[in-house]
C-alpha cells in the first residue's frame, strides 16, 4: 500500500487493511503497530523513539538532554513507506507464531465436534474445506479456516457426489501447527468416514452419543447398535447427510 501523502487518514487507512487482514482488534494492531514503527525509528534516529497513535498521531524522539515531540507529518514519505513495511514484516511474523498458535488452541478444543464446511476443491486426493469457528474476542468475525479432508475420511458416495461450493457437515478429526520454511503453518483435519462422525450426527438430532453401542462402516451403508429404539426421522436425517444407507439395530441387552 503506497501512501500519496504522510496524513492521519493514511494511517487509519492502513489499520483498517491490517485489521481485515488478521484476527486482531483495532487495539491490538495499533499496539503492535506502534511497538514496531517505535523500534524502526529508534534505528533511523539512532535515539528511542516511541510513535504513538494520538489525533494526530506523533513520535517522540528520546535525546539525551529533551525529549523532541514530532507530528507524523515530519517525516519522509520513503521513511514512512519503509516503517509500514517494517511493521507488516512484524506483524504477519508475529500473527504466523503468536496469533496462529491462539488459533490452534482455539481448534484444538473443538475437536470431535461437528462443522459445516463448504469444499473449496480437490488437490491430489485431499479436498479443501472452508469452515467457521466463533471468535470470543470478536463475536461479530467467526474464524475463517481452511480444513483438509483425506480421501480416507470421506465416503464413498462423498467421492461421487462432492462439488465445490457444496456444503456438507465435517468432524474436526484433528488439528496440528508446523513449520514450513520458517512460516508456520495450521491444518485441520476433517473426516465424514469416522464413526464418531456418525455419533454426532445422531447427537445433532437429539440421540445421546452413549445410546450407541458402536458403529460399523461398510461400503456405502452403516450398521448402528443402539441400546434404545431411535426414532425412524431421525435415521432418515442421518443417512440424508451422508446419502448413504443407515441401518439401526437395537441390542436388548
Amino acid at each position: 500500500m503506497e501512501l500519496m501523502a504522510v496524513k492521519p487518514q493514511n494511517f487509519q487507512s492502513i489499520l483498517k487493511e491490517l485489521e481485515d487482514s488478521y484476527f486482531l482488534p483495532e487495539e491490538d494492531i495499533k499496539r503492535i503497530f506502534e511497538e514496531t514503527a517505535g523500534e524502526f525509528l529508534s534505528r533511523v534516529f539512532k535515539h528511542e523513539v516511541d510513535f504513538v497513535f494520538s489525533d494526530p498521531p506523533k513520535f517522540y524522539i528520546y535525546k539525551p538532554d529533551e525529549v523532541v515531540e514530532e507530528p507524523v507529518e515530519k517525516l519522509k514519505k520513503s521513511l514512512v513507506r519503509g516503517m509500514v513495511s517494517h511493521v507488516k514484516r512484524e506483524l504477519k511474523r508475529r500473527y504466523e507464531i503468536e496469533f496462529l498458535w491462539k488459533i490452534y488452541v482455539k481448534v484444538k478444543r473443538q475437536i470431535k465436534t461437528l462443522v459445516e464446511g463448504k469444499i473449496l476443491g480437490k488437490n491430489g486426493r485431499d479436498y479443501y474445506v472452508e469452515f467457521f469457528l466463533e471468535n470470543e474476542e470478536n463475536p461479530l468475525r467467526p474464524l475463517k479456516l481452511v480444513g483438509t479432508c483425506p480421501l480416507m475420511d470421506t465416503t464413498f458416495s462423498d467421492r461421487k457426489n462432492f462439488k465445490p461450493g457444496m456444503k456438507k457437515l465435517f468432524l474436526i478429526k484433528n488439528c496440528y501447527a508446523e513449520a514450513v520454511e520458517n512460516t508456520m503453518r495450521l491444518a485441520v483435519i476433517l473426516s465424514r468416514q469416522s464413526k464418531t462422525f456418525i455419533k454426532k450426527l445422531f447427537a445433532l438430532h437429539g440421540v445421546p452419543e452413549e445410546e450407541i453401542v458402536r458403529v460399523e462402516r461398510k461400503p456405502f451403508r452403516v450398521l448402528v447398535y443402539t441400546k434404545n429404539k431411535i426414532p425412524k426421522e431421525v435415521i432418515r436425517e442421518v443417512s440424508k447427510e451422508i446419502d448413504e444407507g443407515v441401518i439401526v439395530r437395537y441390542e436388548n441387552r
